[in-house]
């Protein structure tokens, strides 16, 4: 297992699950 590589993948995966939240709650916001 190459240790940069996971790290890239989970960075990259934690950036999309955040994207995705904050893509939610901003849209929860607007629709009040």
């Amino acid at each position: 297992m190459d240790l940069v590589l996971f790290s890239n993948q989970l960075m990259f995966f934690l950036e999309m699950v955040f994207d995705h939240y904050t893509f939610k709650s901003v849209s929860n916001q607007i629709a009040k």
